[in-house]
């Protein structure tokens, strides 16, 4: 018997038997097919929510409560700030280059009002007031870009 027609016998008898089982080949095809790869934008999603959701935790929220921030809290204010800041950065949608802007732009008023602390020893409540309002910008920004890309 010619190999061709050995292979041809083979398929049939295989398909044959599947069919008697109840298993349709289409079942065997989709479950040896690859698993789909996973949705950039649901990782993007994971990831700044994560990020996002620990720097949001503890904040100081106010004007008055940076005012009346001490240095150690500052620090941690600025590390934890770098810290949304490298796990926001390096998206291509719109969004997240605004929500890493707004980042940027809290972790700005942040440094001026670390700078007055180490400078003189206290705050200016406008300074303070200022990080305040960025930091208002920041949630909103957060806001604006988890509707856009998490839906």
């Amino acid at each position: 018997m010619r190999r061709s027609t050995r292979v041809a016998l083979i398929v049939t008898g295989v398909v044959a038997g599947l069919a008697a089982s109840g298993t349709g080949i289409g079942y065997v095809v989709a479950d040896t097919a690859k698993p789909a790869a996973p949705d950039p934008a649901a990782i993007e999603c994971a990831n700044i929510e994560r990020a996002y959701n620990a720097w949001a935790a503890g904040r100081l929220r106010d004007m008055y409560e940076y005012n009346l921030a001490t240095a150690p809290d500052l620090l941690a204010e600025v590390e934890d700030q770098r810290e949304l800041l490298e796990a926001v950065s390096g998206y291509d949608s719109q969004a997240s280059r605004d929500l890493a802007t707004a980042v940027a732009r809290f972790g700005a008023e942040l440094a001026v009002l670390r700078a007055q602390m180490t400078i003189s020893g206290g705050t200016d409540l406008d300074q303070a007031a200022a990080v305040a309002d960025a930091q208002t910008g920041l949630r909103q920004q957060y806001a604006a870009w988890r509707a856009a890309t998490c839906g």
